[in-house]
Formats: C-alpha cells, sequence, structure tokens
C-alpha cells in the first residue's frame, strides 16, 4: 500500500529544504501555569546549585587557595567565577549546538510562522524518544537564576551594582518563566544564545586576574589582554547588536506583522523586558569600556581590576570613617561636658 504523500510544514516551506523526520519533536503545552511539579524541579535545581557552590568552595577552591596564595577576600570571588564559568560554558554550548540545527536559528521570523505560540522543535541533540531536553534546560536555567539571586544577597562579594544585578536577574527570570509558559521559548532560546557567551568571557578574565593575584602563577601580559579583550568584542556583538538587531526585531517587528497582535500572547510585557535587558547591557558595556580605557591609558594590568568591587569597597570604607567620625564626635562631646561639670562643681573645704 502506498504511504501517502508528506504535506510540508511552513517552517519547511520557508527554509526551502525538507526537514528530516524521525527526531522526536517537543511541542509545547497549552499552558503550565497549574503543573506543580514544573515548580518542584524549577526550585528543586536551584538547590541543587546552592550546594554545588558549597562543594566547588570546599573541594576545588578551598585546596586550591594555599598553593595560590591567595587572599581570604578572593575565595568567595573564585568560587563565583568558577561557577559562572561551568554553567555558561555548558549552556551556551548546548544552546548553540541545538540552535544550529533549526530552520528558525538562521531565519528566527519561522518562530512567528509555524503554528505560533504551540509550536514543535524539530531535531534533537541527542536520539533519545521520550525526553524533552530542551524543556529540561529551560527549567534548570530558571533554577540557575534563582540560585542566583540567593548567592548575591548571602554570598557573593558585594559591588556596586548589586541593586542593578537584582534587577536583572528578576527580568531575566521573568523573561524565561514567561517565554516558557506563553509560547516564546523560541525567541527565549536566542535570548540565551545573545547573552550566556558573554559571562564566559567575563569570568574567564576573572578566574586570571584571582589566579595571578597571589604572584605563585605568572603569565605574559598578552593573555591578559586577550582574555579581558574578548569582553568587549564578545559583548558587543552579542549584546548589542545581535541581541536588539536579530532577537529584539523578531519580537518587536517580525513577529507582530507575521502572526498579528491578537495572536501574540504577552507581546507588550514581553518586549518591555527585552528592552530593560537591553538598557541593562549598554550600561554594563559603558563601565566594560572605562575598564579598558583606563588599562590603555595608564598601560598597566592593575586598571583591568573590577571598578564595581573597588567602589563598592570605597563606599564600605567611607561608611566605616563616617561612623568612626559620628563615635568620635560623640566620644569629645562627652569628654567636654564632663570636664566642664568637673569646672562647675565646687571645692569641698579641708
Amino acid at each position: 500500500m502506498a504511504s501517502s504523500p508528506h504535506v510540508f510544514s511552513t517552517v519547511e516551506i520557508f527554509a526551502g529544504r525538507v526537514v528530516p523526520h524521525g527526531y522526536y519533536k517537543m511541542i509545547h503545552r497549552d499552558s503550565w501555569f497549574g503543573d506543580s511539579a514544573f515548580y518542584l524541579r524549577m526550585l528543586g535545581f536551584a538547590v541543587f546549585f546552592t550546594f554545588l557552590r558549597l562543594a566547588v568552595a570546599r573541594w576545588v577552591v578551598k585546596p586550591l587557595g594555599k598553593p595560590l596564595n591567595l587572599k581570604a577576600s578572593n575565595y568567595t570571588k573564585l568560587e563565583e567565577a568558577i561557577m559562572q564559568v561551568g554553567f555558561y560554558t555548558w549552556g551556551w554550548s548546548y544552546n548553540a549546538a541545538y540552535l544550529f540545527k533549526q530552520d528558525w536559528f538562521w531565519n528566527p521570523i519561522v518562530s512567528f510562522l509555524d503554528n505560533f505560540p504551540r509550536q514543535a522543535n524539530e531535531y534533537a541533540i541527542f536520539h533519545l524518544p521520550k525526553q524533552d531536553w530542551r524543556h529540561g534546560t529551560t527549567r534548570l536555567t530558571i533554577g540557575w537564576y534563582l540560585h542566583g539571586v540567593y548567592t548575591h544577597f548571602f554570598l557573593d562579594t558585594k559591588k556596586s551594582d548589586f541593586a542593578i544585578m537584582i534587577v536583572h536577574h528578576v527580568v531575566t527570570l521573568s523573561l524565561l518563566y514567561g517565554a516558557y509558559v506563553v509560547g516564546y521559548f523560541r525567541v527565549g532560546m536566542l535570548v540565551m544564545f545573545s547573552m550566556d557567551v558573554c559571562d564566559t568571557f567575563l569570568y574567564s578574565a576573572k578566574i586570571l586576574k584571582i589566579v595571578k593575584s597571589g604572584g605563585k602563577v605568572d603569565y605574559p601580559a598578552a593573555v591578559y589582554y586577550i582574555g579581558f579583550g574578548m569582553i568587549p568584542v564578545s559583548w558587543f556583538f552579542f549584546r548589542l547588536v545581535y541581541f536588539p538587531f536579530v532577537v529584539m526585531r523578531t519580537t518587536a517587528i517580525d513577529g507582530l506583522i507575521a502572526s498579528g497582535y491578537d495572536n501574540a500572547d504577552g507581546w507588550a510585557p514581553f518586549n518591555i523586558l527585552l528592552l530593560i535587558l537591553l538598557c541593562l547591557n549598554t550600561w554594563w558595556f559603558s563601565i566594560i569600556v572605562k575598564i579598558m580605557w583606563r588599562s590603555i591609558t595608564s598601560q598597566s594590568l592593575q586598571a583591568l581590576d573590577d571598578i564595581r568591587e573597588k567602589e563598592a569597597n570605597a563606599e564600605l570604607l567611607a561608611n566605616k570613617e563616617a561612623c568612626s567620625g559620628g563615635e568620635k564626635h560623640t566620644t569629645h562631646q562627652k569628654r567636654a561636658s564632663s570636664e566642664q561639670n568637673t569646672k562647675k562643681t565646687p571645692k569641698k573645704n579641708q
């Protein structure tokens, strides 16, 4: 019996080629709001990352601290950097390997042409049926940012942009969650693709700086400049070019044209959050340029220090000095008052 002819999907027609079938297809559900297991998994991942950080501190950073002659203040910084590099290197590599196989990655408007917002993803990195790999990694990423909010309050070194980082994490969590439950999860993958690679370079450079600070390890200045030079290059290309001109253009303009406003659930709040993220990225890029310019003009590797940490330390020192000055002033007033009372007290006749 002859098989029925294959009906090409919108993605296949728009891409101009036949998509091979037989792979596991991930179809977005109508709603995840009432799925308690969904939230439990996210919280479980957040707890997992917190315990993983403690394990890194005990079995990786602590044994390396003495041989590298690290200061006590650098232990926490190294823990943070190792965790960030590990997660973002894995996350971006996995995401990129997945996205490169998707037709809609090369032309993101396809995201809104193929039965938006309840879409199916062709291809899987691992050919394992009944395993929702992409959904699992999205929950994992949400758990990571929940863990990030906790660490910024209780574990990480305080920086001058502490409040900005909290805003960034809240915005990112809202985007990831909204993208997942509403149906923008394809665009959510593009957002993570444009963001994660920059953090890999940023925290790798921090590890170089921390390891060298103890004086036990030395490497050529070129390693420094290449490592730190990749930060502004990747930041500019991925976060200030690809993100606004590909991702935001797709969600704000192309997607609206393709699917219509009535079918674009959450269009306004989703794009407002993306705009906030773009503003934060632009502000951080100005700090990166400031650090790089200071390093070039001073011709000193010390100029590559994170000025956010210096500003936070300066603010803390100023607060301590203010408190100390206030205590000294109060003590002086009490002493002066005591001396005046002594003078006023009449001497007894002998």
